[in-house]
Order: C-alpha cells, then sequence, then structure tokens
C-alpha cells in the first residue's frame, strides 16, 4: 500500500515539475502571444504581455470591434527561437503562418516574477516601435548659411 501511495505522489509529482518548466520557457508564450494577436483575441493576449503595453492592446481591441462578425484565420507558430539574453530578457524569432501568408517575426521577451511576458513596445523593439530619425544638425545649417551669406 505504502509503495503505491509513494508512486502516484511520485508521478504527481512529475507532472507539476514538468508543467512548471513549460511554462517558465519563453517559446509557448511567443506562440500564445502570436496565435491570439493575429485572430485578433486581444482579451487573452493581456495575459501574455507587460503590463506597461496592456494599453497598446486594449486600443488595438477597439479598432478591431467592427471585425467581430469575421471568421478567425488560422493561425500556425512554427520555428520558435529563443535567445536567452540575461536573466529577465530573451530575444525570440519565428515563422507566423495566418491563412496562406507566411512572415518571420522578432519579439522580445520580459522576466516577470518568473514568468516570460512579450515587450512589445517602444522600449522593447518590434510591433510599436517607431523607427529613429537621424536628427538633422541645425548648427550645419547654421554655419552653411552663415558662410553663403559673407
Amino acid at each position: 500500500m505504502m509503495k503505491k501511495v509513494a508512486l502516484v505522489t511520485s508521478v504527481i509529482l512529475l507532472a507539476i515539475v514538468s508543467i512548471a518548466c513549460k511554462q517558465n520557457k519563453p517559446e509557448p508564450v511567443v506562440e500564445k502571444y502570436y496565435t491570439h494577436f493575429y485572430r485578433a483575441e486581444f482579451d487573452e493576449i493581456q495575459n501574455y504581455v507587460t503590463e506597461e503595453h496592456r494599453s497598446y492592446y486594449a486600443l488595438l481591441k477597439q479598432f478591431s470591434a467592427e471585425a467581430k462578425g469575421e471568421e478567425k484565420p488560422e493561425v500556425k507558430i512554427t520555428d520558435i527561437k529563443c535567445e536567452i539574453q540575461s536573466d529577465t530578457v530573451a530575444m525570440c524569432t519565428c515563422l507566423v503562418k495566418v491563412g496562406e501568408e507566411s512572415m518571420e517575426q522578432a519579439v522580445q521577451l520580459k522576466k516577470v516574477k518568473k514568468a516570460w511576458l512579450v515587450n512589445q513596445g517602444k522600449e522593447g523593439g518590434g510591433l510599436f516601435s517607431q523607427p529613429e530619425e537621424e536628427e538633422e544638425s541645425d548648427v550645419e545649417e547654421t554655419e552653411d548659411d552663415i558662410a553663403s551669406e559673407e
């Protein structure tokens, strides 16, 4: 009887440990994030993004409200590769197939309270980032103007 209890307890502990390890990797988060994103499931996506970027998805939800009656596209995420850059930052790439269209995507993840979350915003690069524009030097233009006046 004791051997059966020990065996059942061991199996339960092994299942808990394996589930906990799977949730502590960035790859499942990337898959769920892009699946929900391309299916316009912005309520569900809130579970996979950092707190500071949730407002972006709330805004996208408002814009996509008109598409509520549309059929959700088939989304398949493959070839997920993550490079953990530090204890709290990972960069991941994957291949996203939406319907018949395929595209490669890159995303930054941040570890918050032992959970990987997508840090996709201006600071994290990617979807919502704006390309940095080179600043023009007013000083050079002023010097040129002065030289042409002389």
